[in-house]
């Protein structure tokens, strides 16, 4: 501001989405910095749409199981999504498992493998079909 500023907000004054600067001077002068960053973004990369994605992913939450075994999460055409270790409790030795959170990108189906240290192998089918959190217990067959 040319005669220095004595307060300053950002707000989206035009509604596009993107935060503006509205500065004040000493003598009451106030000018609108609009930002125009919106109007250049491509339709697809406009925050509602990550906001649509992300209330498409379903979390799975996980619990049970083996603890040092390892568990992967597959979709319908069979792409590993993730692969972690099922840890164990807070206190070194413990039997109690923690639970695991795995989130997936879209509502489908999906298949967890369980893969035990001694080699043994189990596959659960997951339907992520409905909304909400869907719950697993690896110790139920």
């Amino acid at each position: 501001h040319e005669r220095g500023g004595s307060g300053a907000v950002a707000a989206d004054i035009d509604g596009d989405g993107a935060p503006d600067l509205v500065l004040v001077n000493d003598t009451g002068d106030v000018v609108i910095l609009r930002n125009a960053t919106m109007a250049a973004r491509v339709p697809e990369e406009h925050p509602t749409l990550d906001l649509q994605r992300l209330g498409a992913m379903r979390r799975i939450a996980v619990s049970g199981g083996p603890v040092g075994a390892e568990v992967e999460l597959r979709d319908e055409a069979g792409k590993v999504l993730t692969r972690r270790g099922l840890a164990g409790g807070a206190l070194p030795g413990s039997g109690v498992r923690d639970r695991m959170t795995l989130v997936v990108p879209t509502a489908g189906k999906y298949l967890i493998s369980v893969k035990e240290s001694e080699g043994r192998e189990r596959k659960v089918a997951v339907d992520a079909t409905g909304a909400g959190e869907i719950k697993v217990d690896l110790d139920k067959p």
